[in-house]
């Protein structure tokens, strides 16, 4: 009945581990995400320096605007020439133009889609209309993903809640099952105790302490599976995500809050039930 009981422990602090990694992992990889979003913006190539430094300009003034990162034409030319150096055919139309075709570019990094929001709608000014030759919005694709993302987590996060209510119910069953069990195997030893003049409290503490000593038990095996299981997996993410997914280390830094918490809670929630159950069955 005890291996049974702290079995169910495990099983029920495991789950709730592996739900939070999950939780943790959808949003560091999120947080990826949202740093690659961005914004570019295309000027015609007759744009001056001048007049283009007058959006970047009224860009950076909006509120939630993080970066903007100018490219000029002649940047423009140059990233085109180191990107067709194993493609000489591609450098064919530059000698028949003579001149550099590119226009300067912006990419633009906010803090949310109601900064890119913003932008565009600065963007979409008619004094622009003739300097902007067009704008990627590689954020609206990116934040569909994350969107999604977003709803995935929700969704462990509720499918992981019912998994960790349905096993609690269990353990707190095994746990009232095990004093109970432990009641009736000790009942000669509780009426000698109690013949001698023993107080309730003291009959009842060394099985509480018992319900404690479960919780404790489970917590450290717990642990130490879910870290082992980290171990393992950690780098698969780093070498996918490099090392902006990390839930080894943040579940190594904050391992006393969250194994210290879940041993409070696990240790009220046996003491509770045991304490029900030597009231029901000891009679004391």
């Amino acid at each position: 009945m005890s291996i049974i009981t702290i079995s169910t422990i495990v099983i029920t602090l495991f789950t709730i581990s592996f739900v939070l990694s999950l939780q943790v992992g959808l949003k560091q990889i999120i947080s990826s995400v949202e740093k690659r979003i961005d914004l570019s913006v295309y000027f015609f190539p007759i744009v001056t320096d001048e007049q283009a430094e007058s959006v970047i300009t009224a860009i950076k003034a909006i509120a939630g605007v993080e970066e903007v990162n100018y490219i000029t034409k002649d940047m423009a030319l140059a990233g085109y020439k180191e990107r067709a150096v194993d493609s000489p055919e591609l450098l064919a139309p530059l000698e028949v133009i003579g001149d550099n075709p590119f226009g300067a570019s912006a990419v633009i990094r906010a803090a949310g889609p109601e900064a890119y929001a913003q932008v565009i709608e600065e963007l979409g000014k008619p004094q622009y209309r003739d300097l902007i030759e067009g704008q990627k919005k590689d954020y609206e694709d990116n934040r569909k993903f994350i969107d999604s993302f977003s709803l995935f987590a929700e969704k462990i996060r509720l499918f992981g809640l019912v998994l960790t209510v349905i096993f609690s119910v269990i353990a707190v069953l095994l746990i009232f099952n095990a004093i109970k069990v432990a009641v009736y195997t000790q009942r000669e030893e509780i009426a000698v105790m109690k013949l001698v003049g023993a107080s309730n409290w003291f009959v009842r503490l060394p099985f509480l302490f018992e319900t404690v000593i479960y919780s404790l038990f489970s917590i450290l095996v717990s642990a130490g599976l879910f870290f082992i299981l980290l171990f393992f997996i950690q780098p698969y993410l780093t070498s996918y995500f490099g090392g902006e997914v990390d839930i080894l280390s943040y579940f190594r830094l904050s391992a006393p809050i969250i194994y210290g918490g879940q041993f409070a809670v696990v240790s009220i929630i046996s003491v509770l039930a045991g304490s029900i159950a030597l009231r029901r069955y000891l009679k004391v």
